[in-house]
């Protein structure tokens, strides 16, 4: 798995100056139309949603919001219902299979959010990358997301937006090399390995 240096979270003081978000649309801000837990999804558990019996597989659904660039990745039905009824987000299906528990040559698939009134999730399979989002760029830690393996034949690709405070995960090559060409994103390297079916 690549790893990256804490100095690659790209400038994003400048990149999240220069995008505005509408904060009462965010599925972070705050005082959303919906419970929130300290002004955020309490991470719900991956356990109870979508296994699959002998290899614990759930999967990773993929969101966008409707207002700006997020993309919000989850293992929690409820959490990617709720995004999409009341924080604006356009459910994009499911983006692969990864674990709830650990298993064997997996690595936790870590969830953070960034704090100010323009949101992007970002995840990570390094604790020492999680840290400096946290330390250095303005990022709250949610947690574990899922598992994802070390090692394995189904890269999920990190890109970021060049002009945007927006990480973006794909497992397609197709998709990757379009998001690059086209849309102004940036490959950043494989963040873990999944799978393509449960």
């Amino acid at each position: 798995m690549d790893q990256r240096p804490d100095n690659t979270l790209f400038n994003l003081d400048r990149k999240l100056a220069r995008r505005k978000f509408f904060a009462k649309s965010s599925l972070f801000a705050g005082a959303a139309a919906f419970s929130l837990t300290g002004g955020s999804f309490a991470l719900a558990s991956t356990r109870a949603t979508g296994l699959s019996s002998g290899n614990h597989t759930v999967p990773l659904y993929r969101l966008r919001h409707n207002g700006n660039t997020d993309h919000f990745y989850t293992t929690n039905a409820k959490e990617r219902d709720d995004a999409v009824k009341k924080a604006g987000y356009v459910y994009e299906g499911i983006q692969c299979y990864v674990f709830s528990s650990q298993v064997s040559d997996s690595v936790p698939f870590y969830r953070l959010r960034h704090n100010g009134s323009d949101i992007d999730h970002f995840y990570t399979a390094s604790a020492s990358e999680r840290d400096a989002a946290v330390k250095k760029f303005g990022y709250t830690y949610e947690g574990i997301q899922c598992y994802v393996l070390a090692s394995g034949n189904v890269p999920l690709y990190r890109l970021n937006h060049s002009g945007d405070a927006d990480h973006f995960y794909t497992t397609d090559p197709a998709e990757l090399n379009s998001a690059i060409k086209k849309n102004g994103y940036t490959y950043e390297g494989v963040a873990g390995y999944v799978l393509l079916h449960s």
